[in-house]
């Protein structure tokens, strides 16, 4: 897959990780320290880590934990898809505790991951751990609830130590002329060669 996109790159290119679609509110009131998880271990290794999510609301929530595959698409935007259904899955591997915690207002909790890489692993692998959180919010005015759900997401990158390969090019470049005030852009197309991610 190659397809030029303005000012970042995609294609089997995995691009460092950002925040995750979530309700508007509930990204004021929750957040995560670890937005991507990067694993670099032998296979028949585990990787062991924390994320921290802190509850910045004013009253206490619960928030529970679940592993999903991630891919790009042919736009270049990250699809969500069944544990283990993409062919790049490491979703089988992670393991998060505890599945679900109660945080108080302005507090944090914290959830362990474990990362299990199998003896025969070669190459990058991805998965996501999301958290998610609902909360009834009533408004006295209208005698009614409101159900807010919302879930932010930190994206695991995996790559089998000394059982991988980076490499890739550049296959076209073009700078497109800026129109009136609007700044110059470069559009190029970078393959991905190899059988991991490659940030740039």
């Amino acid at each position: 897959m190659n397809s030029a996109i303005r000012r970042s790159i995609w294609a089997a290119l995995i691009c460092a990780a950002v925040m995750l679609p979530f309700s508007d509110a509930f990204a004021i009131s929750v957040s995560i320290d670890k937005p991507h998880v990067d694993v670099n271990v032998e296979p028949g290794e585990s990787a062991i880590g924390s994320i921290i999510v802190k509850n910045n609301s004013d009253s206490p929530i619960t928030v529970g934990a679940s592993i999903e595959d991630w891919i790009y698409n042919d736009k270049g935007e990250k699809e969500f898809k069944m544990a283990g259904t993409t062919p790049l899955s490491c979703a089988g591997w992670v393991e998060v505790t505890p599945r679900s915690a109660m945080i108080p207002a302005k507090g944090n909790g914290a959830f362990s991951y474990v990362v299990r890489v199998p003896q025969d692993a070669v190459g990058g692998h991805y998965a996501v751990i999301f958290f998610e959180s609902s909360e009834i919010q009533t408004d006295p005015s209208k005698g009614s609830n409101v159900k807010i759900v919302g879930r932010i997401g930190s994206t695991i990158y995996q790559q089998t130590k000394g059982k991988y390969k980076k490499t890739g090019s550049v296959i076209s470049a073009e700078i497109i002329q800026p129109k009136k005030n609007e700044p110059l852009t470069y559009t190029y197309k970078f393959k991905n060669e190899g059988d991991c991610f490659i940030r740039i």
